[in-house]
């Protein structure tokens, strides 16, 4: 099937895709207050009283979320600087991450899914179309399912453990070799709690293998079945050139949180940064700057729907 495709040729166009359904289940995150000098009045005032359900003390108790099961994602109540400061950690990579800035040059790739006979069923065809347009798509990433596993610019594998054990012999990546040797993943060197990659997984036998993108052009993703849900969208989020951060904006790729799915940041992120990569000359430490000045021009409530 192919997917659909989506052209960012102008800045005006960067802010106009349609998002998905708002709900207003309380939410059983820690309380998020709008008086903090993290939010933008200006977006709280316009339309966060209308798309969040916040109490007299400016506590916010529910709201648009990415996904029914979701936390309640306020990112597109949060100001520009805060949005920007941890969009810069977020494409930059953070200190102790082994790989550096990356984004696809022509903003296009192609994709190869692997998958054992009992894994394959509708709900992972619905599933892995719905979080690729979601995150490639929707960031301006040209994305296109390839028949032949060579050519692919991504290949995902989906099965169970030894299934991802040979997987990961096959492309030779030591380190993910190492993780499905392990008896359970919490198993691994005593460096982990430093891992941001491990802490985004954790719980899950989910992972990536990024060696070989910038030198082969080709990433890896090795997702058990059931685990699906959990790391899809983190896993197609690190593919397309972000990295895990410690902020304080609701992320997928914030370990600080619980999201699972791509948040409104994630992929306003994607989006901002696949247009500064493409459309401007700018230096990495520009980067806070210049965000600053797209995020002001983002409207998030169109997205919110």
């Amino acid at each position: 099937m192919r997917m659909h495709r989506f052209a960012a040729t102008a800045l005006s166009l960067i802010f106009l895709s349609e998002g998905k359904v708002v709900a207003l289940e309380v939410s059983d995150q820690a309380s998020v207050n709008i008086h903090s000098e993290l939010f933008s009045r200006e977006r709280v005032a316009s339309y966060g009283y209308k798309r969040f359900s916040i109490d007299d003390s400016g506590n916010i108790e529910g709201g648009y979320r990415r996904a029914r099961e979701e936390p309640v994602d306020y990112s597109p109540l949060l100001s520009d600087v805060a949005l920007a400061k941890d969009f810069v950690k977020a494409v930059l990579g953070c200190e102790i991450c082994e790989f550096s800035p990356f984004y696809w040059p022509e903003a296009k790739l192609t994709f190869h899914v692997v998958v054992t006979e009992e894994a394959k069923t509708p709900f992972l065809i619905f599933k892995s179309g719905e979080e690729f347009y979601d995150v490639f798509s929707e960031a301006g990433i040209d994305s296109d399912p390839e028949e032949k596993i060579e050519r692919a610019n991504l290949v995902m594998f989906v099965g169970d453990r030894d299934f991802l054990l040979r997987k990961a012999r096959e492309i030779a990546d030591p380190k993910v070799t190492r993780l499905y040797l392990a008896r359970r993943m919490d198993e691994q060197e005593s460096s982990v709690s430093k891992d941001y990659y491990a802490q985004l997984f954790s719980d899950t036998n989910c992972t990536v293998s990024l060696k070989g993108r910038k030198t082969e052009g080709r990433a890896y993703i090795f997702t058990p079945y059931e685990d699906l849900d959990a790391c899809l969208s983190k896993q197609l989020l690190l593919v397309a050139g972000l990295h895990p951060f410690k902020g304080v904006v609701p992320s997928a790729l914030n370990v600080d949180f619980n999201y699972n799915k791509a948040t409104l940041a994630d992929i306003f992120f994607l989006r901002v940064y696949y247009y500064i990569r493409r459309s401007m000359n700018v230096a990495d430490e520009d980067l806070q700057a210049v965000s600053e000045w797209i995020f002001e021009l983002a409207d998030f409530e169109k997205r919110m729907h």
